[in-house]
C-alpha cells in the first residue's frame, strides 16, 4: 500500500496487504448459525495481523471476542511498559 493511502475494506478484501496501522471494528456476534460467525476466528485472526505497528480494535459489543482478545492486549501491553517500548 501507497505511503498516505487510506484502505477501508472488509477484512476478506485485505487478505495479502499490512499496513502501518490497522482499525478492527467488531460488530456484535450473529445468531451462531451463520456462516459469517463460522469463519470469524480466522477474520479476526487475518485483521489482527495485517498491522505492522498500531492495531486499533473498536468493539461494539461483542463480548465473546472482548474475553478472547482482552488478555492478549493486556499481555502486549505488560510487555511494551516492562520494556519502555512505546
Amino acid at each position: 500500500m501507497n505511503s498516505g493511502t487510506i484502505k477501508i475494506s472488509t477484512i476478506n478484501s485485505f487478505k495479502g496487504w499490512e499496513s502501518e496501522v490497522v482499525f478492527l471494528i467488531l460488530e456484535p456476534k450473529y445468531d451462531k448459525s451463520t456462516t459469517f460467525n463460522l469463519s470469524f476466528d480466522e477474520l479476526l485472526y487475518t485483521g489482527m495481523t495485517r498491522c505492522k505497528r498500531s492495531l486499533i480494535v473498536i468493539n461494539f459489543g461483542n463480548e465473546e471476542y472482548d474475553m478472547k482478545i482482552r488478555p492478549l492486549i493486556d499481555n502486549i501491553n505488560h510487555y511494551c511498559l516492562s520494556n519502555n517500548i512505546e
